[in-house]
């Protein structure tokens, strides 16, 4: 069963780690696998370890969140959501005119665009 995670027991994540103690040690305080606290870590964004991180500005939503060396030219968004809201985008159904969103990379393949595969095969028909 997980355990719940308040404020709390987040600030002491951050100043164990600060007091560079290793990932293990600060699982065995808290009584958590090393596991669970990494995940605790990456949905939080916490820092791990005392390493250097510069901080940098999400493209979405501005929000500053820390990158480490390792990653530092890949990382543009704070979260998955704001990368999801960038690489997707809004457009019209050819046939129906009802708004669906696409991922931009698939923008290039077709000329027409359909919300589903009962508009385009209705498209079709009424072509021919």
């Amino acid at each position: 069963m997980r355990q719940t995670i308040n404020k709390d027991r987040l600030e002491l994540i951050v100043k164990l780690f600060k007091e560079d103690k290793k990932v293990k040690e600060v699982a065995n305080i808290l009584g958590f696998s090393t596991q669970r606290l990494y995940q605790i870590i990456n949905k939080y964004n916490l820092p791990k370890k005392n390493k250097k991180a510069k901080l940098k500005n999400c493209i979405v939503c501005g929000k500053s969140f820390p990158v480490y060396f390792s990653n530092e030219s890949l990382r543009k968004y704070c979260s998955r959501n704001c990368q999801k809201k960038d690489t997707r985008t809004v457009l019209l159904c050819s046939y129906c005119g009802k708004e669906f969103n696409r991922k931009k990379s698939l923008l290039k393949y077709a000329k027409k665009y359909f919300c589903s595969r009962e508009c385009y095969y209705c498209f079709l028909r009424k072509k021919v």
